[in-house]
């Protein structure tokens, strides 16, 4: 969770006007960056924990001690860390531990950029390299104590001197990292002597331990210079250009739990377990499992910058668990994001995203979302030309937005906000099914909406596909429609099948293209010998329909009336002169003319209130009906004929 970076100096630093010695490492990081943590902050009641927090912010300071509030303007990142004055923690203390790389071995001298208010809020407990369960808000042999603007014994932290104003302890200041009544000895702790730090080469933790309330850490620091002074020379902050940080590989062959390190490359597990905080940390899924199927478990929240399935063996992943697995951005600007690059991957596990985040994946290859996909507010960006299918089933919260610029979006699920459809096609259900939108939804010239229908028993399974949105939706692009598990077109004249589609408050625009089993209808939506395949826009919804419509119907509008009529007129063609001739023209019985036959049947289906069942369907003419177009079919004809 850490953003570290290391250089070296080889040079005198002209800006700072201070000469560094030659070949001094350097390594930092932001202290909200932390990887672990003994609670989660960020939910429910951050009393006594560490909060990450962001200026500006009024903090009121130790009453005795200060007296009054003072206002937290600025801090790196725009984001710092610690503990506002609030009850005592939870029994066992509450820390946050940092994971950073130490690139070289030898004395390593820490800083931290810190706000201590008064003298009863000025101490951390602090250690390196212990076990979780040893990092405990006591003095002991294991713990020290970081003193801030204090003198006690030997023990002296007073880096603007001890005549410290209250304006300057409201300040953030850079603080020596000292010791007391810790393992490291006791003489010599003061701000111009510091202690130096022995390290190996490698991964190292600092555990960071509530000691006094009202204390805040904004960044760390650590150099192999002992007399480099941070508050003469500000230490540049960590370089975006820098690798964001880790990648972890899952290692084990086998389904584990995600917080075991044994189960990932060297320094797992990634990400911050029990927080959702910005991370530095990349979870890979590979070959390992082979063609088999693995299920990666956690019992507590985990945040990582990426998540990626790289299996190309035909194995399979499964991340389940509670409460969720998420990701954010980097501090540094890594964007977040979810990958697949092969395979066929899930999370059972609820899934959030904290940061505007992107899913790339590849052609071929599906990542399924079978439980809740928390927006949080941000935009989920479906990229790549594979499959995501949002199948959760519970609600998903707090509104955002997908954004589908390539691939498949599908599934039964709810979209918890808005869905963009740009370049994607949105195909809802598993087979037939239901994809609600817990929002709008616009589709833009290159999105398709792609909708299987297997039966008439509604939308659903056995039914037919349905995109459900809450709100507006505006649309363009191409509608698909494909029969699927047997459907048949209607066999009886007269007869239709329709289809809700989408469902909306609010309707606006058409679409451009309408596909029916891959072939494009043309603008009637006439398949054929009367069988008709249209698209009508209500105030709210999209109706597909079937009709296979009865003779005289040249419109394929479940009616016959004087337009059918006049269009049969004005194409008669008995003897077939002008053929080839289709049902829009007039030619009912497919014989190359349009002739009286024609005319018959137009006459005996004439029903200009509809033919479909609806109060106004006139089924026979009436004689004076049949008079009246006998006579306009005789003038009509024989005019034709004369003309010829």
């Amino acid at each position: 969770m850490r953003e570290t970076g290391f250089f070296t100096v080889v040079s005198v630093v002209l800006l700072g006007l201070i000469v560094i010695e030659a070949d001094a490492q350097f390594i930092g990081w932001e202290a909200e960056n932390y990887s672990t943590s003994n609670g989660n902050p960020l939910t429910g009641d951050p009393t006594g924990y560490f909060v990450v927090l962001n200026p500006p912010l009024t903090e009121t300071a130790d009453p005795d001690q200060h007296g009054g509030q003072f206002d937290i303007t600025e801090a790196s990142g725009n984001t710092f860390l610690g503990i506002p004055n609030s009850p005592e923690p939870l029994e066992g203390g509450i820390w946050v531990k940092y994971e950073f790389e130490i690139p070289e071995a030898g004395d390593w001298y820490f800083w931290g950029r810190v706000i201590a208010p008064s003298l009863f809020d000025n101490s951390f407990y602090w250690a390196f390299d212990i076990d979780d369960a040893d990092a405990l808000s006591t003095n002991n042999a294991t713990i020290n104590v970081w003193d801030l603007n204090e003198a006690i014994g030997d023990s002296i932290n007073f880096p603007l001197g001890r005549d410290i104003t209250l304006e300057q302890r409201e300040q953030w200041t850079w603080f020596r990292i000292s010791s007391r009544d810790g393992p490291y000895p006791y003489g010599g702790e003061n701000y111009g002597d510091p202690t130096p730090l022995d390290f190996t080469p490698g991964t190292h933790t600092l555990h960071l331990i509530d000691r006094e309330k009202g204390v805040f850490v904004d960044r760390f620091f650590a150099t192999t210079e002992k007399s480099f002074d941070a508050n003469d020379t500000e230490p540049a902050p960590p370089d975006p250009s820098e690798p964001a940080g880790h990648t972890f590989e899952w290692k084990s062959a086998n389904s584990g739990d995600w917080n075991v390190p044994g189960n990932w490359t060297a320094g797992g597990p990634p990400g911050n377990q029990g927080a959702v905080r910005s991370s530095h940390h990349v979870a890979v899924f590979g070959d390992t499992i082979g063609s088999e199927s693995r299920t990666v478990f956690t019992d507590s929240s985990v945040t990582v910058n990426s998540i990626s399935f790289i299996n190309a063996m035909g194995g399979s992943y499964r991340i389940s668990g509670e409460p969720s697995v998420n990701v954010n951005a980097s501090t540094a600007g890594t964007s977040a994001s979810v990958g697949v690059a092969a395979g066929s991957h899930e999370f059972q596990a609820p899934f959030g995203i904290h940061s505007n985040t992107t899913a790339n994946i590849a052609n071929g290859a599906t990542l399924t979302f079978n439980n809740a996909l928390n927006l949080n507010g941000q935009t989920l960006s479906k990229t790549g030309d594979g499959t995501m299918t949002v199948n959760n089933v519970l609600s998903a919260g707090g509104g955002g937005s997908i954004i589908g610029a390539g691939g498949i979006i599908g599934g039964v699920g709810t979209v918890g906000g808005d869905l963009d459809n740009s370049g994607a096609t949105v195909a809802p259900g598993n087979s037939s099914g239901v994809l609600a939108v817990d929002g709008s939804y616009t589709q833009g010239s290159g999105g398709t909406l792609a909708m299987e229908i297997e039966g008439l028993a509604g939308p659903g399974e056995g039914g037919h596909d349905q995109l459900a949105v809450v709100g507006t939706a505006s649309l363009d692009g191409t509608l698909g429609v494909t029969p699927v598990g047997g459907y048949a077109d209607p066999t009886v004249r007269g007869n239709s099948d329709s289809f809700t589609l989408l469902t909306s408050t609010g309707l606006s625009g058409t679409f451009a293209t309408v596909n029916y089993d891959g072939a494009t209808l043309d603008s009637g939506g006439h398949a054929g010998n009367g069988l008709f395949r249209k698209v009508d826009y209500t105030a709210n919804d999209v109706v597909f329909t079937n009709l296979l419509a009865k003779a005289g119907d040249v419109e394929g509008d479940s009616d016959v009336d004087i337009t059918d009529f006049n269009a049969l007129a004005s194409n008669y063609d008995p003897s077939g002169a002008n053929a080839p001739h289709d049902w829009t023209e007039g030619d009912f019985d497919d014989n190359d003319t349009i002739d009286l036959t024609d005319f018959n049947g137009l006459a005996t289906n004439f029903s200009p209130g509809g033919y479909g069942g609806g109060p106004d369907q006139v089924p026979e003419p009436a004689s004076w009906v049949l008079v009246v177009m006998a006579i306009l079919a005789g003038t009509s004809l024989i005019g034709r004929v004369w003309r010829r």
